[in-house]
């Protein structure tokens, strides 16, 4: 007990004396940055995510992915039996540059479908579950995309930011090109400093790789149990 406290005591002094100024070691690199491509690096994350049931939908430009968010939408609506105005579709919807000008451009192309855009209320905190249920799809922004597991780097700031992320059977996700990153240690610089910034430090990042996957006793795969039964990455290539 006496070697215990003794060894205790000299970490607390060192700790209090603000004269100690150890240095420390750089972290050892232990996936380095190979410098791949973008092009390269578009490929490596469409394999790995297509490997683990997820999609991926190359985009031209904005126009082209807001096309093709039409076409996915059009395509779950009619999966969701929605007809009419008897039952409104409804698509959650997480604001960000590019996400925002997509649905702007998306919705002119849903044209006859009554859709109902659900946003996050004034207190984005404080929503309920219960009344997001119904929701069929949500589209959200991601912050960067790892190519060596095919992930999607989405911040949940929010209780309906991860709602977004869990809730709805079919999570769209819109990327650019230029989010690529080689893995997380790569990655990592760039959401650190982000975290810095953010003076509340709220939420945080989710690695979002493909649907929702579960295997029940029997070992068969079951998805979207947890989460998103369908995700689908938009990576728009001219940005």
């Amino acid at each position: 007990m006496a070697t215990r406290e003794e060894i205790l005591g000299k970490i607390r002094g060192a700790l209090a004396n603000d004269a100690v100024q150890v240095p420390l070691p750089e972290p050892p690199q232990v996936w380095p940055v190979q410098g791949k491509s973008a092009d390269e690096l578009l490929d490596e994350f469409e394999k790995n995510l297509t490997a683990v049931a997820g999609e991926v939908r190359r985009c031209a430009d904005r126009a082209d992915a807001a096309e093709k968010i039409a076409e996915t939408l059009r395509s779950v609506q009619l999966n969701a039996g929605v007809k009419g105005e008897e039952k409104n579709f409804r698509l959650g919807f997480r604001p960000g540059e590019l996400t925002d000008a997509l649905l702007d451009s998306a919705l002119p192309r849903l044209d006859g479908i009554p859709i109902v855009v659900e946003r996050a209320p004034g207190d984005a905190a404080a929503a309920k579950p219960d009344e997001l249920e119904s929701i069929s799809a949500s589209l959200i922004p991601a912050e960067l995309l790892l190519a060596d597991t095919g992930s999607a780097v989405v911040r949940s700031a929010s209780a309906f930011d991860r709602l977004m992320n869990y809730l709805s059977p079919v999570c769209l996700i819109a990327a650019k090109k230029s989010q690529l990153r080689e893995h997380l240690p790569h990655a990592w610089p760039e959401l650190s400093a982000r975290i810095a910034g953010d003076g509340e430090r709220t939420g945080e990042f989710l690695l979002m790789t493909g649907p929702s996957r579960t295997a029940d006793i029997e070992k068969i795969l079951i998805l979207g149990v947890h989460g998103p039964k369908k995700v689908v990455v938009y990576i728009v290539e001219n940005e």
